[in-house]
Formats: C-alpha cells, sequence, structure tokens
C-alpha cells in the first residue's frame, strides 16, 4: 500500500474547494473510476473537514506506489484533472500541500513562474529559437518523458523542447575531453552561463561544421554547466551526444551513439552519424 495526504486551506467559507466542484461523469472522472479505481490501483479516498471548515484534508492509499506513480505520469490526468485542479486553487486563493508520507516528500502549490508564456509552433532556425527562449526568460519546461543521458565526461537532461527545437543542460564534468567534432542533422548553439547575468551565445554550429577544444581541459577541475540550444533536422530530438562526427568520448558516449544510430560508421574510437558503417558481403 502507498498513501499520499492532501490538504487544501481556503481563504472562506464562501470558497468552494475543488473536490466539491461537478466533474464531467462521462470524462475525466470516468476515466479515473475505470482505469484507477475499478481496476484495484486506487485503493480509498478519506477526506476530512476541520472545525472551522477552512481545511480539507485527503487521504488517497493506492494499491502501490507504481501505481501512483502512473497516475501522476498520466498524460490525460495531467491534462484534464491535476492542471485543472491547480489552475483552480490558484484562482481561488486555496493554500495546497501534497505529502507522500512512505518518501517524505512535499509538494507545494506555488504561481506559475511563466503565466504569460505562449510558444510558437515552430521557429525559422536554431537562432530565432535561441532568441525566443532567452528573451523569454529561459523557460525550464522539462518534457515528461526527459532522460537523464549518461556520457563519459557529461550528464544532460533536456530543460525545454517544442518538436525538433530543444534546450538540453549539461553537466560537464572535471577534466573532459572535448575532441573536435560534429553534430549531423543538428544546428546547436552553445551557453556558457557561471557567473554571468545575461548568457553568451556562440556562433550556431552548421551542418557539416565541427566545433571543440580538441584536448583535454586540465584547467576545468571543477567541470562547468553548458546549454545546448538545438534544432534537430531530420528526427525528434534526443541527446546530441548521440549525433556525432568525430572522435568519441569513451564507450558510455559509443553506447548512446549505438542506442539512436544502430547502423552509424562506428570504429576504433571514431563515430559518424551520417555515415552507415560497411556491410560484409
Amino acid at each position: 500500500m502507498h498513501s499520499t495526504l492532501t490538504i487544501q486551506t481556503r481563504p472562506d467559507t464562501a470558497t468552494q474547494f475543488y473536490f466539491n466542484k461537478e466533474t464531467d461523469a462521462d470524462g475525466i472522472s470516468k476515466y479515473i473510476r475505470e482505469n484507477y479505481a475499478e481496476t484495484g490501483k486506487l485503493k480509498k479516498i478519506d477526506q476530512a473537514l476541520s472545525d472551522d471548515t477552512l481545511t480539507l484534508t485527503t487521504t488517497i492509499q493506492w494499491e502501490s506506489v507504481e501505481d501512483f506513480l502512473e497516475f501522476t505520469n498520466d498524460v490525460r490526468i495531467n491534462k484534464e484533472y491535476i492542471d485543472p485542479f491547480h489552475d483552480y486553487l490558484e484562482k481561488a486563493g486555496i493554500k495546497f500541500v501534497t505529502i507522500d508520507k512512505v518518501n517524505k516528500m512535499t509538494s507545494i502549490l506555488g504561481p506559475d513562474p511563466y503565466p504569460n508564456l505562449t510558444i510558437p509552433d515552430t521557429w525559422e532556425n536554431v537562432e530565432d529559437f535561441a532568441n525566443w527562449w532567452i528573451s523569454s526568460g529561459m523557460p525550464m519546461l522539462i518534457p515528461e518523458d526527459a532522460e537523464v543521458f549518461l556520457s563519459d565526461d557529461a550528464t544532460a537532461v533536456s530543460l525545454f523542447r517544442k518538436g525538433r527545437f530543444q534546450v538540453e543542460l549539461y553537466l560537464i564534468h572535471p577534466h573532459p575531453k572535448v575532441p573536435v567534432h560534429g553534430h549531423p542533422d543538428v544546428e546547436v548553439i552553445k551557453v556558457r552561463m557561471t557567473g554571468r547575468k545575461r548568457p553568451y551565445l556562440s556562433a550556431a554550429l552548421r551542418q557539416g561544421g565541427q566545433h571543440g577544444a580538441g584536448l583535454r581541459l586540465e584547467s576545468e577541475e571543477k567541470g562547468y554547466p553548458l546549454l545546448a540550444i538545438q534544432h534537430w533536422l531530420t528526427r525528434e530530438p534526443t541527446t546530441i551526444a548521440s549525433m556525432w562526427e568525430g572522435n568519441t568520448v569513451g564507450p558510455l558516449q559509443e553506447n548512446l551513439i549505438k542506442r539512436f544510430n544502430p547502423n552509424a560508421y562506428l570504429s576504433d574510437g571514431y563515430a559518424d552519424t551520417s555515415t552507415d558503417a560497411p556491410t560484409n558481403t
């Protein structure tokens, strides 16, 4: 069993709690009932009002933590239930806290950090995307399917993704290898953030271009954060460490290359994802 506790505190008795609002019986309520309650994943919901009726405490029991995580990661649940729930609480001025006792985690509802953010459907090129993202306050909207990619001298995760445009945060490990390399089918702008109020952008790396120091940066004893603003030209984004032309960094990166480019040329510490490996005839 896995239990979570949610606490809503309303400003006055005239403000209605979200759970008292009527929901569409043929919509998200039916979906939750059929996919979670009737399947035994959602076991029980108990609610209790405080003596002054200003605080509603809801205890939800799940069959397992896996079932709870399935619910919280369900795309339809987030779109039609969780997001509207949070929107209502914010507009109504209701304070909200979620407590996961097993994992000792607390979630606190805060204001929308990007209340006026309008995301275009697409951009003309990587420069237009970079200009929009930075001028919009560098919004961090981590994709629902975000994955942490581990390479031999860096760890990366997507901070923002829209279509074939992406911003990856790279945590460059101390003493990294930086071989001269290109990123086939991906245009990239690098951004060094350390100690700067305003980001400093590199020129865009185009198809066929190369960058990289070509040596081990012994002076970088502590590592550093690096943003990679990207436009993927031919496929959906993963991580640019997998789109490579040049000497590789090590076996972890080579595994990433093989995973996303199983037919790419890879031999003796060199990879070219724009070229297929030779076949034996």
